[in-house]
């Protein structure tokens, strides 16, 4: 879960073709319109439709299948807030946000904040925040009802049993403990994840944006082979698919920032990028100038 500046997003649906390959391009581009909510269109990726017949049909553990569109339903809303929270943050901060699409690894709000460090800060963290809300709030009403609190975010505590979602104290739980979860997973320092774009944001004003977002790639690349490993010695599939698409997210934004060059992203407040843009500007004058002065080329007559 994070945000993506605008330009780098992908919309709709891309290329023709027919039969398999125009359905592997929608179930990998495709996006459905849900609703709009204060000026921002909420779509839902395809593949997700995939993720919530699964879910419904084979992810059980011990569950009706009551609890599982319930659960779905809660942890998509949770989700959906984070999401919400970046767009905000971008808006505060000065900058534009239109868009949040859905996919089964959680969601990403597409956004334009400034160009400059603290709008970035301000958009990233916004996101995070919500899930602190969240677990504050029923924090606070969990160990009012139950006089306790769980701190081992990846262990569900046995002393409270499951009893239903008609029991506020179980509800409550639930909403705790994965608003903590997600928090925990999401800060880690490892791009795209929030975390690692925190990291990123912090860095620029010391380094510059360009070389910020060379050092968070690169260090977003390790993480995921480390998810990666973790996922094969644990036996976790899912934990293996997000590496995995992390991963691929990431290698696609380093290579896209590596062709562009610092000079693309002069208007970053980013001196560094300022100086390459200054310097080929000047050696672009130059050339132009010896070029002017060294008189007519083989074959060229002046009259």
């Amino acid at each position: 879960m994070g945000f993506e500046d605008r330009e780098y997003s992908r919309e709709g649906t891309r290329g023709g073709g027919t039969g398999l390959a125009r359905i592997g391009n929608w179930l990998l581009y495709g996006q459905v319109g849900l609703f709009r909510a204060f000026d921002i269109q909420i779509s839902m990726h395809s593949s997700m439709i995939i993720a919530i017949i699964f879910t419904l049909l084979f992810l059980g553990n011990g569950y009706t299948w009551q609890d599982r569109v319930i659960a779905s339903s809660l942890l998509f809303a949770i989700v959906l807030l984070h999401e919400f929270g970046h767009c905000f943050g971008a808006r505060w901060s000065g900058g534009e946000a239109d868009q949040i699409v859905m996919h089964p690894l959680g969601g990403l709000a597409l956004t334009r904040p400034l160009p400059t460090w603290q709008s970035h800060l301000i958009t990233v963290a916004a996101g995070p925040l919500v899930n602190v809300a969240f677990c504050v709030v029923c924090g606070i009403g969990l160990y009012t009802l139950t006089g306790q609190l769980p701190w081992k975010p990846f262990h569900v505590s046995p002393w409270l049993p499951y009893r239903g979602w008609l029991e506020p104290s179980w509800i409550l739980f639930w909403l705790y403990q994965t608003n903590w979860v997600l928090l925990l997973f999401n800060l880690l320092p490892v791009y795209p994840l929030d975390g690692g774009q925190l990291s990123q944001a912090i860095a620029w004003p010391w380094v510059g944006y360009y070389r910020s977002m060379v050092v968070a790639t690169a260090v977003g690349l390790v993480g995921c082979i480390i998810f990666a490993i973790v996922a094969i010695a644990s036996g976790s599939l899912w934990l293996l698919v997000i590496a995995v698409l992390l991963f691929m997210s990431t290698l696609q934004r380093r290579r896209a920032l590596i062709e562009a060059g610092p000079y693309a992203f002069s208007e970053y407040d980013d001196p560094y990028a300022q100086a390459v843009f200054r310097q080929q500007r000047e050696n672009r004058a130059m050339n132009a100038g010896a070029h002017r002065d060294h008189g007519p080329s083989r074959g060229e007559v002046r009259s």
